[in-house]
């Protein structure tokens, strides 16, 4: 497990990098998405790779978000 003042700092390093990509998105919902990706991934063996699944998973949730839904 990784600290929370370990967690704040992957977090928010991570969603700063997403803005960008998502220049309509509310910060604060780009920060709960990737805190969300983070919590799920936090218990991952392999905790060096963790900000990078992070923000692929946190990036494929807003792009889903973002588009319409076809029905």
């Amino acid at each position: 497990m990784i600290s929370p003042p370990e967690r704040e700092s992957v977090v928010t390093t991570v969603a700063q990098r997403i803005r960008r990509y998502f220049p309509a998105a509310q910060p604060s919902h780009i920060t709960a998405v990737v805190g969300r990706e983070f919590d799920a991934l936090n218990g991952s063996r392999i905790r060096g790779y963790i900000p990078n699944l992070v923000q692929h998973n946190a990036r494929r949730s807003l792009r889903a978000e973002a588009e319409p839904l076809h029905v």
